[in-house]
């Protein structure tokens, strides 16, 4: 009777750490503007939380930068070089 009851109170106390871990699972670069948004009182799980909300943060402002370089790189790659010499005057003459 005791070790079920036991049970049932302990399970009671995670289902908030279960619901936040869920959550966080289901993250991925897709939809890393998503953030778990812990309220209630100022205690370990919402620190955890605003921790792991801050580190999403970051990763999202990361994957943003990446995508803006490789959109960029993959313009620079397809610009060609030749004209832009020419419109700079640097273009050879063939040699005689």
């Amino acid at each position: 009777m005791s070790v079920a009851l036991g049970r049932l109170m302990a399970g009671r106390a995670l289902r908030p750490v279960r619901m936040r871990a869920d959550k966080a699972r289901r993250i991925s670069e897709r939809n890393l503007h998503e953030r778990l948004v812990i309220a209630g009182p100022d205690d370990e799980l919402k620190d955890l939380g605003d921790t792991i909300d801050d580190l999403l943060s970051r990763l999202d402002a990361a994957f943003d930068a990446q995508k803006r370089f490789a959109a960029d790189a993959s313009h620079e790659l397809r610009t060609p070089l030749t004209p832009q010499r020419d419109a700079r005057g640097g273009a050879r003459r063939p040699r005689e």
